[in-house]
């Protein structure tokens, strides 16, 4: 069966599948606002909207996968808690990675050149920024679809509500934590996330040691 399909699954989402849906929705949206400044200030300021369009790019490959590669619906409650877990490591990933990136560069000047060190460098920063909304795309897709139809519409608007939320909570960490406090808080929020949904226990050790590390 498609992932598109109903299951036929009846039971309602539980509060706690739905706040897992809100953390990861106010994170990857947190998330793709940070990295407009982080690409402003890494690459070139006229160059932050392409953080929209990778965006745009890992959701929609998310899609494509999903065609591509259908999950039976028994296997959907396992994956989901994985990606979210998934999630917050390549947010972090991505953070270290920015933090590297001028390192980096200037060992490549050394031996392959200036403009081919920076092409290798900001393609591979490109690259590390589609996986977190790869992962969030997978995550959201199965979310949709294990539930009967006509529960969707609360975990859609759970999604709403959290990419809403995320919105406004960039600004205070921005304020309070700076670029890569708040990176950090986005994968705290996949963590979270992690725990809210992971309903056999299977990746709740793994995320309970994310969040302290995170902290």
């Amino acid at each position: 069966m498609s992932d598109g399909q109903n299951t036929g699954a009846t039971a309602a989402p539980s509060w706690r599948f739905l706040a897992g849906v809100f953390t990861i929705s106010a994170g990857f949206i947190t998330l793709e606002l940070l990295l407009t400044k982080l690409f402003a200030l890494m690459v070139w300021y006229h160059l932050s909207f392409v953080a929209i369009s990778l965006a745009m790019l890992g959701f929609a490959s998310s899609g494509v996968y999903l065609i591509l590669r259908p999950v039976p619906p028994e296997d959907r409650t396992a994956r989901i808690p994985r990606v979210a877990f998934q999630f917050a490591i390549s947010a972090l990933v991505l953070l270290f990675y920015s933090c590297a990136a001028p390192f980096l560069l200037e060992f490549l000047k050394s031996v392959i050149g200036k403009g081919a060190s920076r092409v290798i460098v900001v393609t591979t920063l490109f690259g590390l920024s589609v996986v977190p909304f790869f992962l969030a795309g997978l995550f959201l897709s199965w979310a949709l679809v294990t539930h009967a139809k006509e529960w969707a519409g609360r975990v859609y608007g759970s999604n709403l509500v959290g990419s809403a939320a995320g919105c406004w909570i960039v600004i205070i960490l921005l304020k309070f934590l700076g670029c890569a406090g708040a990176i950090v808080t986005t994968a705290i929020a996949g963590f979270c996330a992690t725990l809210l949904v992971d309903t056999e226990g299977m990746q709740r050790k793994k995320a309970l040691v994310g969040i302290l590390a995170c902290s």
